[in-house]
């Protein structure tokens, strides 16, 4: 499987898929016009992924903002990786924010209570 790069703009952020070292990276701001568009082919090659992952996924979070549409993309992509786990394939959150974002670190910390997925949540540098 070859590595999924897109490069961010003032919209959409940068999205990273290196099948070959286990990390999977959303950073940046994103409030696409159309976040099915954007979001669905980018979970559909995660879960190609799967099929045959690296035996520790990684996953960095570092989204300086986000609008409501892609919060519920995040929703879907957290129950997937939760559903990964659950079949053995180890998986590893990082949820990265800004230090005095409450907003980032309580939608984070709902995400995992919500979904019963451990987090870890980190302050970015």
């Amino acid at each position: 499987m070859e590595s999924m790069l897109i490069q961010g703009t003032q919209k959409c952020p940068s999205v990273l898929l290196d099948p070959k070292k286990g990390v999977f990276e959303i950073k940046g701001n994103s409030i696409p016009e159309d976040a099915g568009a954007f979001f669905k082919p980018i979970l559909e090659r995660l879960e190609e992924y799967f099929y045959s992952p690296f035996p520790l996924t990684i996953i960095n979070i570092a989204l300086e903002y986000y609008n409501s549409s892609t919060s519920k993309w995040l929703l879907t992509l957290f129950q997937m990786l939760k559903n990964q786990d659950q079949k053995g394939n180890n998986v590893f959150i990082k949820w990265y924010y800004d230090d005095g974002d409450d907003e980032s670190l309580a939608a984070a910390e709902e995400y995992s209570k919500m979904l019963n997925i451990p987090i870890r949540f980190l302050k970015a540098s």
